[in-house]
This record gives structure tokens, C-alpha cells and sequence, in this order.
């Protein structure tokens, strides 16, 4: 089962990328909040990989993060 941030995917010269959503759901935020006060933090990542955030070409900036999803977030919803 894929995650629920998980929207769709794309063909690129490199293979096929997961699209990620940009819209927070009310899981992101409450689980965010938890992080916050260290309430589960070492269970808050994504997995290691690349991921597209709307529909990249060959100019778009590429951001690069760790497997936690704070800061996977911050990058895909620009916090």
C-alpha cells in the first residue's frame, strides 16, 4: 500500500518518479504536530528516493532531504 501523500506518477528519462501531493490532509497536520512535541519522531520518514512535486521538466530545481518527513514536508509544501 502506498502512502497516502502519494498522488500518481510520471515517465522520466530516469524511470517512473511517484508524484507527491502539495495539499496537507488533516493526518499531515496532526502527525506534524506530534513530531513537534517528539511523539513518534524516529517513525516519521518517507522512504529514500526521488519524488516529483507537480509536473517537473528538465529546468526544475531539484531539492534534496533525508528520510524524515518533516522535512520531506517543509520541501514539498514550502512551510
Amino acid at each position: 500500500m502506498k502512502p497516502h501523500y502519494i498522488t500518481g506518477e510520471i515517465e522520466t528519462p530516469a524511470g517512473v518518479i511517484e508524484q507527491v501531493s502539495t495539499v496537507w490532509t488533516k493526518k499531515d497536520l496532526f502527525s506534524t504536530i506530534k513530531v513537534r512535541w517528539s511523539i513518534g519522531r524516529m517513525n516519521y520518514k518517507v522512504m529514500p528516493g526521488l519524488y516529483a512535486v507537480g509536473n517537473p521538466d528538465n529546468n526544475s530545481d531539484v531539492y534534496v532531504s533525508c528520510n524524515f518527513k518533516l522535512s520531506f514536508d517543509c520541501g514539498c509544501f514550502a512551510c
